[in-house]
């Protein structure tokens, strides 16, 4: 026989084998690698949804804030709480009926079962709105609502690093917001110590904007003004993935209202900031 023309030669198979074991190898290294970057493209993605999703709801319910279509006077105030991480406010959308009859057959007419109108106070559910952090049962950061009379906490978004809120308002009642005599920019103020007036500018550059630039331990607003003056809100999201990445090194810097939060791990973030104009409030 001069050569074999149905088969393979030991060499040349023991070649193939090595081939095979090359690619298989190359494929095995390469494989988690590309693995950790699909599961990091899809935390990033479900990161940015949910911080999209958080600030729409939130910017569409404080643009409600002050709704009081029967102009009652039993609503009280409609900011009540107006700190640099908290807000808390009333609307007037339930409680009242639409047609004054007992539909749920309570004994009463109200919200049981056939309010959905305003009946001129801020007492009933999802009346009083507070916005605000805390840590979930499994450890996660996450934005939370809660609604009066419940008193329940809704989970607005998980993994939100932070949250920062600075109030503009119109002290003087002239329709406008009021603006720094010095530099004619709009005043961003928080309410420091919780006793219901706006004490602290956030604005220490006087450019308008709250942002590193800014000092995070404000300036004494003289005189304060009280949070019912207020008329338009700052907020801020800062949200995280879920879990860092071990081939990923965040090292940020972000404002958010007076807090400095500076990242040096893992961690992909996002900050999405809005400025909500309170349309019910007369400007």
């Amino acid at each position: 026989m001069t050569g074999n023309d149905n088969g393979l030669t030991i060499i040349e198979l023991i070649v193939v084998l090595l081939l095979a074991a090359a690619i298989t190898a190359a494929i095995y290294k390469t494989f988690p690698a590309h693995q950790k970057a699909i599961i990091s493209q899809e935390q990033v993605t479900e990161m940015q949804q949910q911080l999209r999703a958080a600030m729409t709801i939130m910017q569409r319910e404080i643009r409600m804030a002050g709704y009081n279509p029967l102009r009652s006077a039993a609503c009280g105030s409609w900011m009540l709480t107006a700190r640099a991480n908290e807000m808390k406010f009333a609307i007037d959308i339930t409680g009242g009926e639409s047609d004054g009859i007992d539909n749920d057959g309570d004994g009463y007419v109200d919200e049981g079962g056939e309010s959905i109108y305003p009946d001129g106070d801020c007492n009933d559910t999802n009346e009083t709105i507070t916005y605000s952090l805390y840590t979930n049962p499994r450890g996660i950061p996450t934005l939370g609502r809660k609604a009066s009379v419940s008193g329940l906490t809704q989970t607005i978004a998980e993994n939100i690093q932070a949250v920062g809120f600075a109030y503009a308002f119109d002290a003087d009642g002239d329709g406008q917001l009021d603006r720094d005599p010095g530099s004619n920019a709009i005043f961003w103020a928080i309410d420091a110590d919780g006793d219901g007036r706006l004490c602290l500018n956030l604005d220490t550059n006087h450019d308008g904007e709250v942002d590193e630039k800014d000092d995070p331990a404000g300036q004494a607003l003289n005189p304060p003004v009280a949070i019912g003056t207020i008329r338009a809100v700052k907020i801020w999201l800062l949200a995280r993935s879920e879990q860092p990445d071990t081939n990923f090194t965040n090292t940020g810097a972000y404002a958010v209202s007076n807090q400095r939060i500076n990242a040096n791990d893992g961690y992909r973030r996002r900050l999405l900031a809005a400025t909500v104009h309170c349309r019910n409030m007369g400007l």
